[in-house]
């Protein structure tokens, strides 16, 4: 069954793992663990139901502990842009983005100008100011408001690890008052706890 999607005959899911961050979900269907469906710092943008991870790995124990143990802090654009965990995050969406916009190819320059057109351009242009760009742009050309600080690009079409894991500051966890289980409900690092009650 695995060849017939085009992936080799395996046997154990570490075989897979290169085939986790691609567009095709059978890999995080078969080995959510292996993939990181469970691990919020892996490099798997990807990693809601609709993409082959199972919607219990966000709850799981090592899930928790992993983003509860985060430091509430963020790179540089220019730091971003050779993180490989950010590099996967752009590829992936912005994938997906073009894959969403089939039919609207037309509106990519649009969309992706801080990118020169180029939805992964933008994402490494811009690093963790995609948040605001990408929100903006969004709503300027079609009135929905969509937040990629929770993972929703394009509502149910684009969902995706939501990005305050990577840029807490740009999502405003710190200083937002929030109370341990709203920061745990959008995926902030545990540390803005600490960063939110010192302010």
């Amino acid at each position: 069954a695995m060849a017939a999607q085009g992936l080799p005959n395996v046997t154990r899911c570490k075989d897979l793992l290169p085939f986790c961050v691609n567009q095709m979900n059978l890999a995080r269907i078969a080995c959510p663990v292996t993939c990181g469906c469970d691990n919020p710092t892996s490099n798997l943008a990807l990693s809601q139901s609709m993409d082959g991870c199972p919607s219990a790995c966000a709850s799981t124990d090592w899930h928790q502990s992993t983003l509860r143990a985060l430091p509430c802090t963020e790179k540089s654009a220019s730091q971003m842009r050779q993180d490989p965990v950010w590099k996967a995050y752009a590829s992936q969406i912005s994938a997906r983005i073009y894959r969403v916009m089939d039919r609207y190819q037309s509106l990519l320059p649009e969309l992706c100008a801080a990118g020169g057109g180029n939805c992964e351009e933008m994402f490494l242009e811009l690093g963790c100011g995609v948040v605001p760009y990408y929100k903006e742009t969004v709503l300027k050309m079609s009135g929905n408001l969509y937040d990629p600080c929770e993972g929703n690009f394009m509502g149910e079409a684009l969902m995706t690890r939501p990005l305050s894991i990577l840029c807490p500051i740009t999502c405003r966890c710190p200083g937002a008052g929030l109370s341990a289980e709203a920061l745990q409900a959008r995926s902030c690092p545990g540390k803005c706890l600490n960063e939110s009650a010192s302010r």
